[in-house]
Formats: C-alpha cells, structure tokens, sequence
C-alpha cells in the first residue's frame, strides 16, 4: 500500500510540473510577441472558451486572432505578413519544451523555428538548411502539425515565375520531420 500512495505521489508531482500550452502562452514574455500583451493574450483565450472568434485589436492598432488551440498547441495570426505557432513537445525524463514557429510571410514563408524551456529560456534556434540544402534562390518555411510532434518543412523560390507558382514549381522540396525528444530528424 506504502508503494501505491509514493508512485501516486510522484505521478501528482510530475503532473504539477507539466505545464499546458495555455500557461505557457500566459506567462511568454511580452518581448516574445510585442503585438501581444499579456492581457491580450488572456482576452484570446477567454474569447476562445466562449466559443466566439479570439482576435482583438494588438499593441499597434491591427488585429491579431488566436486560429486554433488545443491542449498542446496554438496558432495566432499577428498580422497580415506574420503568425506565430506554439507546440509542447515532450522530451524523455525532463519537462515538455515548447517549439515556437514565427513565420514571416513576403514573396514566399519564411519560418523561424525555436525551442524554449517551459520558464521561456532560449534551448536553440533550429538551422534546416542540412535537410533542405541551401541556396540563394529560395527561403524555407515550417508549419507544425496540430495532431502529430511533427513539422511541415517547405523549400520555395523566392522569384518564382507567375506560371511556377500556379502549376506548383515553385516548391523546390518538402518533407515532413518528427521530433524524437531532442530535435526533429
């Protein structure tokens, strides 16, 4: 009974320390998101429970709009050229890590993709540029999945042609990566 009550202990205490998508997007750093305060932040996820569209007008007189959240992941559009995803993922006897994609959106995606403690301490700034090869011609954009810990890599030509665009030519390489508990491979 004693080895019941001590693994029921420790399975709480573990429980305690994971922290969900929805207290680590309350407690980011304003500096993280300057479009955002905290409050802001706050007011998404109350219009979400609400089930009414979570956008408010941000910090410089746009809207921004909180698209999807789950238990472990959301997606905010910030503006009309930038949105920020945010994933727990899990890592093997340590807490959840949090993946943040900032994606810029101009003549193609570009994506910006880093992972945080869950008390926002830079880990690393992922470089996709072994896996996807490297060029001047084209940016690479990354999208996470919402079902799956994984991400959606995609290579694009910066000055694609009218036509490449239209018929798909101008995605030079995609490929989907999972997370393994350190990084995507």
């Amino acid at each position: 009974m004693r080895k019941l009550v001590c693994l029921l202990l420790v399975f709480a205490a573990v429980q305690v320390q994971a922290k969900s998508i929805r207290e680590v997007w309350t407690a980011m750093p304003d500096s993280m998101v300057p479009y955002l305060t905290k409050t802001l932040r706050l007011e998404m996820l109350d219009f979400t429970d609400m089930g009414v569209r979570a956008d408010v007008k941000n910090v410089f007189g746009g809207i921004s709009e909180m698209d999807t959240l789950t238990t472990d992941y959301l997606k905010v559009t910030l503006n009309v050229s930038s949105e920020l995803q945010m994933k727990m993922l899990p890592v093997q006897g340590r807490d959840s890590v949090v993946c943040v994609v900032r994606t810029y959106f101009g003549p193609v995606a570009e994506s910006i993709v880093s992972v945080y403690s869950q008390d926002w301490s830079l880990i690393r700034t992922l470089d996709f540029t072994g896996i996807m090869g490297t060029d001047e011609e084209s940016l690479i954009s990354a999208c996470l999945s919402v079902e799956e810990n994984a991400l959606l890599l995609k290579k694009e030509k910066i000055m694609a042609s009218r036509e490449d665009r239209e018929e798909g030519k101008d995605v030079v390489k995609q490929i989907s990566v999972k997370w393994n508990g350190e990084t995507f491979k």
